[in-house]
């Protein structure tokens, strides 16, 4: 998605254990809409942490990081019945997932947050109500072969850009929010910020 608009990023894993995290929040009596800011800045904080360590300790031969980097962390997670979900490990894990949530509305809150030298810049929570059809085990066995591991990069396995169209009966949220980027709201923060490309302005 950021590419497609013209942005110049790096990835990296921020290697957090979600669960943990999650269920702590929980513990606090977090809302599903602050337990994803959470993570997402988190992520975003971790990575900062790290560059900011690099510059002080590797200056002189790491020139390039004195012009500190805009961190763009994002998380989602998906509840249902009172349930969270986060990404699946593995596509066992998925399949059972997508079994439970069949011919159910559930609700995907997809998070992200900007953080630049330990300062949190900006942070959004969109929310997409999702409601998978009636599918059938030979329709989702299918589909997991058909896509593969690579859609456990997102919470619920859904590649709406693509065959994942397949698995609903309706969608109330644009696509950038299911593909896991309120990215609409961030292109807003960049502009009004003078961040990135000049296609932006």
């Amino acid at each position: 998605m950021l590419s497609c608009c013209g942005l110049i990023f790096e990835c990296e894993s921020a290697d957090l254990d979600e669960e943990e995290i999650i269920e702590s929040l929980r513990s606090e009596k977090k809302t599903p809409d602050d337990i994803a800011r959470c993570l997402a800045e988190m992520k975003a904080r971790k990575i900062d942490a790290r560059i900011n360590a690099e510059k002080i300790f590797a200056e002189s031969n790491r020139p390039n990081i004195c012009s500190m980097p805009y961190i763009l962390g994002c998380d989602q997670i998906l509840t249902c019945e009172s349930s969270i979900y986060t990404k699946a490990e593995n596509l066992s894990e998925l399949r059972k997932n997508l079994l439970k949530l069949r011919a159910k509305e559930h609700i995907l809150y997809s998070a992200a947050a900007i953080v630049r030298e330990n300062a949190l810049l900006w942070s959004h929570c969109a929310i997409a109500r999702i409601y998978l059809r009636d599918f059938s085990e030979k329709f989702l066995d299918h589909y997991l072969s058909r896509f593969g591991e690579k859609i456990l990069s997102s919470v619920g396995g859904y590649r709406v850009e693509e065959e994942g169209a397949l698995l609903f009966s309706r969608v109330s949220a644009d696509p950038y929010v299911i593909q896991g980027l309120p990215l609409l709201e961030l292109l807003a923060f960049l502009r009004e910020q003078k961040i990135g490309d000049p296609l932006l302005s």
